[in-house]
């Protein structure tokens, strides 16, 4: 790991020149390879300190931020929940002001779903209005039970998305009016995903970084019992 960490640095460094955006990203995936998973939020990191804040970032409308959403979920409380096969999850996040009624939307769908998940680490990259600081931030991991793959196959045709290397995609959240019993109710009308069930979830109070683009945050998700079944990095990796 120590000769990974090393060689990347140094890509980090050739990655500062201005002809180095391409080496730096094939140089990341041949050095790294399974290890970019495994690296996760850091790898990100990584890319952000030698440049890649001017490709996330020029996309960004005023007052939007890209955030990067790393978890790993225990390959054993995935079987509890689904006892044949794997998950199929997909991230909605919470954000409230330590105000509710400054009018800040509060929830968002990644339009992104992961099939078959049985364990392993998943990054999410995305876009959402600035969470402000000291807001209360809610990542839940929900698993669609549903066996009918046209909402999300509608969600994803309709999905705003930008390729920003070979290895990472950024969507932009997709505002929900929240949920009604078994159903999340997208603000498209059109668009309700039901036979959701909540896996696990994370809750943490965002930074206040003053006028830091970035923080970070890390911690473990939690399942209905509050029992620790996965672990959860999430991060604000640039800002306009």
């Amino acid at each position: 790991m120590k000769k990974l960490i090393y060689s990347l640095l140094i890509i980090a460094l050739l990655a500062t020149q201005s002809h180095a955006q391409q080496v730096f990203e094939e140089a990341v995936a041949r050095a790294a390879g399974q290890t970019l998973k495994k690296a996760g939020a850091w790898i990100i990191a990584l890319c952000i300190a030698s440049g890649g804040v001017a490709v996330l970032a020029k996309d960004l409308e005023k007052e939007e931020a890209v955030y990067a959403l790393q978890f790993q979920i225990d390959p054993e409380a995935i079987r509890r929940e689904r006892p044949f096969g794997g998950a199929n999850v997909f991230p909605v996040l919470i954000a409230q002001r330590t105000k509710p009624w400054v009018g800040f939307p509060t929830q968002y769908v990644i339009p992104e779903i992961f099939y078959n998940y049985t364990g392993g680490t998943i990054i999410w990259t995305f876009k959402l209005p600035k969470i402000p600081a000291g807001g209360s931030i809610s990542v839940v991991i929900l698993d669609d039970h549903s066996d009918v793959s046209r909402t999300w196959n509608n969600i994803i045709e309709k999905r705003w998305v930008t390729q920003l290397n070979p290895q990472t995609r950024m969507t932009r959240g997709i505002e929900a009016n929240g949920f009604t019993g078994d159903k999340l109710q997208l603000l498209d009308p059109s668009i309700t995903i039901t036979g959701q069930k909540t896996l696990c979830k994370y809750s943490v109070t965002r930074p206040d970084t003053w006028f830091a683009r970035e923080w970070h945050t890390e911690g473990s998700l939690v399942d209905g019992a509050n029992r620790e079944i996965g672990t959860v990095r999430f991060s604000q990796v640039t800002n306009k």
